[in-house]
């Protein structure tokens, strides 16, 4: 299994791949199909059985699924939710698992208005919030609601997202 906290959410995978969250429903961030509110004291289930991977902040989550898909929901209000949706603060929202296009994800991070994921190839990828240049893309995009890949390698073998984005390479 795998875990994930955000500021008020948080979220545990089960060794049957379930996954679980709890706490504040912010934009639907605990991913129930119920609408900000309805708050959870104890664990829910998060529907589906193969969850490998899962990432949160306080208001997006994102996570993988066993076969490789990548799945997202929450407030979008930078991007972050990689749907190609329009933007805007608390605009828009997703309650339940949406997949963003592929099948070859293999990790995820979510940092309050931004987000990013490696796939399998060893490429990196972001989208969300990039006002300060932080993904490496080599743009100042306040909104990019799409993943865009981050450079052209396929090395890449950790990384940690937040405020900014780090990331290794294999040598």
């Amino acid at each position: 299994g795998d875990i994930a906290a955000g500021k008020y959410v948080g979220f545990a995978i089960r060794t049957d791949g379930t996954l679980w969250g709890w706490g504040y429903n912010a934009g639907g961030v605990l991913g129930i199909n119920q609408p900000t509110g309805n708050h959870k004291s104890s664990p829910v289930q998060i529907p589906g059985t193969t969850w490998s991977k899962v990432a949160t902040s306080e208001e997006t989550a994102g996570a993988i699924r066993t076969d490789g898909t990548l799945w997202m929901w929450g407030y979008g209000n930078s991007g972050e939710l990689g749907l190609n949706q329009a933007g805007g603060y608390r605009v828009t929202q997703i309650s339940s698992p949406t997949q963003i296009p592929g099948t070859t994800w293999d990790d995820i991070w979510i940092f309050q208005y931004s987000a990013g994921g490696k796939k399998t190839d060893g490429t990196l990828w972001s989208w969300g919030y990039d006002g300060f240049g932080q993904f490496g893309t080599n743009t100042y995009a306040r909104h990019i609601s799409s993943p865009v890949q981050v450079g052209s390698d396929t090395d890449w073998t950790k990384y940690k997202g937040g405020s900014s984005v780090m990331a290794i390479k294999q040598l």
